[in-house]
């Protein structure tokens, strides 16, 4: 059973919706990071949104499976401002169920979806979606 912190959260995703993507189909690869998210279409982006930190369940899971809980620390620390934090995320990889960071926006072809998380204890939230102090 995970252990899941009681923090108060804003999860925010956005992607690009190009033309030749099919919208259902990036709704799809958000679906397969955000958990329970409110998902919005409009004017060629999507949208989610969620106060949850259940959530982010599925990111948590990936990070603890793959063991790459350095390189989101990394990432999360080094997007860090105030009470809030971004990275990355592949929305191709999403498609497939699959959760990888991106380094930089222009590294997948049809662009990244963009995770945006603020917390009033942020250093917490990275702490329990990293694992990083159980390691």
């Amino acid at each position: 059973m995970i252990d899941i912190p009681n923090l108060k959260c804003n999860i925010n995703a956005h992607s690009i919706i190009y033309p030749s993507e099919d919208p259902q189909k990036v709704k799809y690869s958000i679906d397969n990071i955000i958990l329970n998210a409110v998902v919005k279409i409009t004017n060629g982006n999507i949208y989610a949104t969620s106060n949850n930190i259940d959530s982010l369940l599925k990111i948590h899971n990936a990070i603890s499976i793959r063991k790459t809980h350095k390189i989101y620390e990394s990432k999360l620390y080094n997007n860090l401002y105030d009470n809030q934090t971004w990275i990355y995320l592949n929305k191709q990889a999403a498609y497939a169920n699959s959760i990888m960071i991106c380094n930089d926006i222009d590294e997948s072809p049809l662009g990244p979806i963009k995770l945006n998380i603020s917390s009033t204890d942020i250093l917490a939230l990275i702490t329990w979606l990293t694992g990083a102090k159980n390691n």
